[in-house]
């Protein structure tokens, strides 16, 4: 895809959870470190930094994301939190983003790092509520 389109947004940072998935965490960062889309680049950031344990790293890019984009990218926030381990703050961030309309709820099922809170019954009551399968 970057071959064909480098300059396409999210390709880095897709291209970075999937070296992340592969075990791969200095390779994410350095792909991670390339997206220019604003959003994705400080998700992905927050996501690849607690991989690589850099704690405070982590936490400045997710504030930064809630401070700068709160209002826009509730999921991409309830996405960092569920990487991370929040429940409670990625399932508070899911229901801001379910209020707000977000329109990336759509990938809940297929992007969302949903196995770390796979047996919170929040989650499995938030699917129910957007009428998906649990």
């Amino acid at each position: 895809m970057l071959d064909i389109r480098p300059t396409y947004a999210w390709g880095h940072y897709y291209l970075g959870l999937i070296l992340l998935e592969r075990g791969d965490p200095d390779a994410a960062l350095l792909e991670m470190e390339q997206e220019r889309a604003g959003d994705p680049k400080l998700e992905g950031l927050a996501i690849v930094y607690h991989a690589l344990g850099r704690k405070a790293d982590s936490d400045a890019a997710l504030a930064r994301l809630i401070r700068e984009r709160a209002d826009e990218a509730a999921y991409a926030i309830a996405e960092v939190c569920a990487f991370r381990g929040h429940a409670d703050d990625a399932i508070h961030w899911l229901e801001r983003a379910y209020a707000q309309k977000d329109p990336y709820l759509v990938y809940l099922k297929s992007e969302f790092p949903e196995n770390k809170l796979a047996a919170d019954p929040r989650f499995t009551a938030f699917l129910r509520k957007m009428n998906l399968p649990e």
